[in-house]
This record gives C-alpha cells, structure tokens and sequence, in this order.
C-alpha cells in the first residue's frame, strides 16, 4: 500500500466546505454539518485535516455529559481542562476566542442522543468560531428537530459511498499492484462502494499479487480468496 490515504470525491467536498466555512455571513461564521453512510472516510477526513493544520479534534462518545464535552473541547486545544462545568465553558470561550482552525467534533450523533447539542450552539454564538459537526447517515435529519441549529448551518457535506470509477481512481492512488475491470467490479459489490472495505479488499489483492507474483489481479483471485477465507 503506498499511503493509506488519498483524496477522494468525499474529501475533495469537505475540503471545499471548510473553505465556505470559514467565510463570513453578515459577520457570522456557522457551522458545517458533515454526514454520511458508516465507513465512507468521515472519521479519516476529520483527523487528517487535524493533522495537516493543527485543527482541534474531538469525538464524541455514548454517555457524554456537558461538563465532559467542554473537557474534550479544552483537551483538543492542547490545555489541561479544569473541572467545573462553568469554569471549564469559560474556559473554552477564552481559548476560542483565539481559535482561527475549525473546530472539528466527530460522532456529533451523540450530542443528540445525549441532550447536549445546545451546548454546541451556546458556544458558536458566544465566540463566532468555525464548528464542525460530523455524523451518521441520519444526523442531518435528526438535527431538524433543533431549527435554531441548523440555521447555524453554513454548508453541509454529505458523504456518499464509491462507485466503481472512485474505486478505480482510489486504487491507482495507493495500491500497489494493477486490478483489472472485473476486480473493481467484484470490489465495489463487496465493499458497498464503502471505502473502509475497499481499503481492505486492496490489501487484500496487493497480498494475493505478492504471494504468486502477480502484476494483476482479477476478480477471479479475489473471489476464491473470499472463498477460502468462507470454509475457514
């Protein structure tokens, strides 16, 4: 594998939503919703560009309480949290005030699910700072339930899953051995056009050329891979 990561269609969308981000609306900076089906690149998305720019980076968990997201938010910024609710959102708005990255907050569903998405809009509100928001396939429709939050909502990204021709283009990118028609075929079917899965299967044919020395895979290797992994 030459790099487990390249820019896709779906990263190629969040990055042209960052940069809508980050421009003002009457003086506003909002907040990106980024949403899509499991395993297409949300979560890989959000920490190469933490990576890359030095953006803040959190992801949120079942359980979640306010006082622990504030905690995480300070954490992301690189400043030890202190413990108090209101002295930790102090905290925080003191630090984003200064804050010229996007903030980014992955699985944002459980701010939902655990009654503290307000706490999000408490804080675009009081320091004007760029949000973003990353969730599941439902999360642009569950957040509907919160209007005066999604008229924060600047831009939104949805992921989409791969078709065959991403596929090709992903592999040709990073993987290290030719795949022919049929393998991107047998690829996208088996993955669900999820690039999590592809990236798997693309291990999994750069392994089959390197134990026959093969310079091309077809799907025909793959299939009687999948076959004899089936009888194990």
């Amino acid at each position: 594998m030459i790099d487990d990561f390249a820019i896709t269609q779906n990263m190629r969308r969040f990055l042209a939503g960052i940069e809508v981000l980050r421009q003002p609306i009457k003086g506003r900076i909002g907040i990106m919703l980024v949403y899509g089906p499991y395993g297409t690149g949300k979560t890989k998305a959000g920490q190469w560009f933490y990576t890359q720019n030095g953006a803040p980076y959190m992801r949120a968990y079942e359980g979640c309480s306010r006082r622990m997201l504030l905690s995480c938010l300070v954490d992301s910024l690189q400043v030890k949290p202190k413990f108090r609710s209101s002295d930790l959102f102090e905290q925080l708005l003191a630090l984003m005030d200064e804050e010229i990255q996007p903030i980014i907050i992955d699985e944002a569903d459980y701010l939902i699910s655990e009654g503290i998405i307000e706490t999000v809009r408490d804080i675009s509100d009081m320091t004007n700072a760029p949000i973003v928001l990353m969730g599941m396939e439902n999360f642009e429709k569950d957040l509907k339930a919160y209007p005066h939050i999604i008229d924060r909502v600047t831009v939104t990204v949805k992921f989409e899953l791969f078709n065959e021709a991403e596929i090709a283009e992903y592999a040709e990118r990073i993987c290290e051995v030719k795949l022919s028609d049929d393998a991107i075929s047998f690829i996208r079917r088996h993955s669900q056009g999820r690039l999590r899965m592809t990236t798997t299967w693309l291990q999994v044919a750069e392994r089959i050329a390197k134990g026959h020395k093969l310079e091309e895979i077809t799907a025909a290797y793959l299939q009687a891979y999948q076959q004899k992994e089936r009888s194990r």
